[in-house]
């Protein structure tokens, strides 16, 4: 799995990550950290106002985000061992985010 994501704020480089992980390397790691779960979502969020939000976040019992290094992209990793379980979660910060901006619910479905 190779992983390449950066992201400009300002005209000024926020973040930057770079990984190439084989999938022995990755069962490797799951397996000394006893996970279950395998699959994962990598959420990257931006606001008006980046540290109420992530207090947000985690006050909805949502550890694993923290800061880019400037504070200005919110980056957080969600993960469980069934597909359906992490498209909850992931809805689940969606709601939250548009909360956050006073909008209602959006679906991406049919209307």
């Amino acid at each position: 799995m190779l992983i390449k994501n950066s992201f400009i704020c300002d005209k000024k480089l926020e973040y930057i990550e770079k990984f190439d992980v084989c999938g022995n390397e990755l069962k490797d790691y799951m397996q000394r950290k006893d996970s279950q779960n395998f699959i994962f979502a990598k959420i990257y969020i931006k606001t008006k106002e980046n540290e109420n939000f992530i207090k947000n976040i985690q006050q909805n019992g949502f550890e694993s985000f923290t800061f880019s290094h400037n504070k200005k992209i919110i980056i957080g990793v969600i993960s469980s061992n069934n597909m359906s379980n992490l498209k909850k979660k992931v809805m689940h910060i969606w709601e939250i985010y548009r909360k956050d901006l006073n909008k209602e619910k959006f679906s991406l479905g049919k209307q």
